[in-house]
């Protein structure tokens, strides 16, 4: 793993990974083959070298990972992590903006996390400004400006 990553920083612009880790069991969201991907040692590893490197980690993820993100986040403090398209919530699944809503305050609550303002297809579909709105400014409450993207 880290000769992989040691390889990749022989390109200037190389400046972290991005993990696609996203799963749901019953919705169409399984950028993973499995539940749980965080928690799995060879992951861990991976995390451990990416921050033995100085790197980042990209995450795009779902709603329902976000407290699993947030343990990962505080057994690896010096690890810089970016969450994609702010986990993807969805207002039209029962109990996803609970979860995204508790998410967002854990993971905001943690310096070495920002977010990327990207994705927002999946909160609305038609980018609706009044739809869209709540979502943006509940993530800058909790992340500031510094820490979205």
């Amino acid at each position: 793993m880290l000769k992989g990553l040691e390889a990749h920083m022989r390109f200037e612009i190389t400046r972290g990974m991005r993990a696609l880790v996203a799963y749901e069991e019953d919705d169409r969201w399984h950028f993973s083959d499995r539940p749980h991907m965080l928690r799995e040692s060879a992951f861990r590893k991976g995390v451990e070298a990416l921050a033995s490197l100085g790197l980042s980690l990209d995450l795009v993820i779902v709603a329902g990972q976000m407290l699993e993100v947030a343990k990962l986040v505080r057994e690896f403090p010096e690890l810089a992590i970016i969450v994609d398209h702010l986990a993807m919530p969805r207002p039209g699944k029962a109990g996803d903006v609970v979860l995204w809503t508790d998410g967002l305050q854990a993971l905001g609550e943690t310096a070495n996390v920002s977010t990327k303002l990207s994705g927002l297809w999946t909160i609305d579909p038609h980018w609706n400004r009044d739809a869209l709105a709540p979502f943006i400014e509940q993530t800058l409450g909790c992340f500031g400006p510094l820490r979205v993207m």
